[in-house]
């Protein structure tokens, strides 16, 4: 979702463009930023709605799984705040390491 569908939806480019330079400080802050910000298709800055809405939707989908005292809206959100945030220690990892 946070890759094709909603990126099409919105305009936004889902391809991740390094900085290319820079200490692990910054460059883990430009990491860090591209969960906020993104490029569209036109080649502008823009919010990342598609990684924002897109985990979001996949937390709402994943409840279907889960027992119906687990569905509740702030077990559906903590599944959002954890597929954002291992959505950016996946990048930050493969960015450093690459």
């Amino acid at each position: 979702m946070t890759e094709a569908i909603f990126p099409a939806l919105t305009r936004e480019d889902p391809r991740y463009y390094t900085l290319g330079h820079g200490g692990f400080l910054k460059r883990s802050r430009y990491a860090l930023s591209r969960l906020m910000i993104t490029r569209t298709d036109s080649g502008g800055s823009t919010l990342n709605f598609s990684e924002i809405i897109g985990n979001g939707a996949g937390a709402g989908i994943s409840n279907a799984y889960y027992p119906s005292r687990e569905r509740t809206w702030t077990k559906t959100g903590q599944r959002w705040v954890a597929q954002i945030g291992l959505s950016w220690c996946v990048q930050h990892l493969e960015r450093i390491l690459a």
